[in-house]
């Protein structure tokens, strides 16, 4: 997520800008206070991408948000002492370049999109198994033509958004409840 929310300022704002005044809070840090320069190097490595990272902002600040640790506290007092810090000392302000929003668009997917692929599950793939052992509620309530609940792998989920069990509508092709016209294509299911 970092590269790819310093991929999208990079295209907003102008990178001297963002070099000069800008603030990057890595806040999945769990470091020891004082160790945070030590810790940001060796996090980046050798990997050219983290580099960039770093090198494009003014400021990198880490902290921890895990509540749990007792130094949180400090850690939370020094990171917003550090931005505060930051942003008083700034002469100048950072303008926004004139982007096609689209553009901006398209070229994140370029860029990013293959990757964020891979990592996709599909949810049919983790049902199998899974409701085997218990029903998977799908928090719809009772289907309108049997009265009963519509468990996950049974739900249709018609284009005017009334769900029902796919067996109760299978030779419908208006909505028992609206009227509403549908086809099979237009509707959203387990298959």
């Amino acid at each position: 997520a970092t590269r790819a929310n310093v991929a999208l300022l990079l295209k907003i704002f102008h990178e001297a800008d963002l070099r000069s005044n800008g603030i990057l809070v890595l806040t999945h840090w769990d470091g020891e206070i004082g160790d945070e320069e030590d810790d940001l190097k060796t996090w980046a490595g050798t990997d050219e991408d983290a580099l960039r990272i770093i090198a494009s902002f003014g400021k990198v600040v880490l902290t921890n948000n895990k509540l749990k640790r007792g130094a949180y506290p400090e850690c939370r007092r020094k990171c917003l002492h550090e931005l505060t810090d930051f942003i008083e000392k700034q002469n100048g302000r950072i303008f926004a370049r004139p982007v096609d929003i689209w553009e901006v668009v398209q070229d994140l997917l370029a860029m990013f999109a293959g990757k964020l692929w891979k990592r996709m599950v599909n949810v049919g793939s983790l049902l199998k198994g899974v409701g085997d052992q218990q029903p998977l509620p799908t928090f719809c309530g009772e289907c309108p033509v049997c009265f009963q609940s519509i468990e996950m792998r049974d739900v249709i989920w018609l284009p005017c958004n009334h769900s029902f069990h796919q067996g109760c509508v299978a030779s419908c092709d208006t909505c028992p409840l609206c009227r509403a016209s549908f086809n099979q294509e237009g509707c959203w299911f387990f298959q």
